[in-house]
């Protein structure tokens, strides 16, 4: 499955979202978004677990980096919310948790 470049979007005060694109489960994608405004750094949803879901959310995260200049790296994030109860947004928490502090 071909995933789609992150994209990036900014609210009037400067906060800046990134959809980060991944495969949760084979042949099904989603997203996860990272936001990031005045030292907050948010990882809103985390994927499924599943080795593709997780590799989905580094190369997300380097892409963030490389492509936009952003600081955003695991150790950098200063909140993780899962949205809901499905799989594939809470699936990837102990692939996160064992990254972040």
């Amino acid at each position: 499955m071909m995933e789609p470049a992150v994209q990036r979007f900014e609210t009037d005060h400067g906060a800046r979202v990134y959809r980060i694109p991944m495969e949760v489960f084979p042949g099904f994608g989603g997203f996860a978004h990272l936001v990031m405004a005045d030292g907050f750094r948010a990882l809103v949803d985390c994927g499924s677990g599943l080795d593709v879901s997780n590799e989905g959310l580094e190369r997300g995260l380097s892409a963030v980096r490389e492509a936009y200049g952003e600081d955003a790296g695991w150790k950098r994030l200063t909140h993780v919310l899962i949205t809901h109860g499905h799989i594939d947004h809470f699936g990837g928490l102990p692939y996160v948790r064992s990254r972040t502090d």
